[in-house]
């Protein structure tokens, strides 16, 4: 058996920290919009789909790995 706890438990800190953290990001992102190229495709949908079409994982893992802020830094 393993010993990984299968529960997402975050504090009321963890929580809100990960809070402002999205919404930084999306006034972020609405703030300098204008400034940005459009978006375009730079990598083949081969790529997109090594990136994107993995199995979904078994056990919780850490909330950041996937954070948006992590994507636009």
């Amino acid at each position: 058996m393993n010993n990984i706890n299968a529960t997402l438990e975050l504090s009321k800190e963890e929580m809100k920290t990960y809070g402002y953290q999205v919404v930084d990001a999306i006034i972020e992102h609405f703030d300098t919009q204008n400034n940005k190229f459009p978006v375009a495709a730079e990598v083949s949908r081969e790529e997109m789909n090594l990136l994107f079409l993995e199995e979904a994982p078994e056990y919780p893992s850490n909330p950041l790995k996937y954070n948006i802020l992590y994507w636009t830094k």
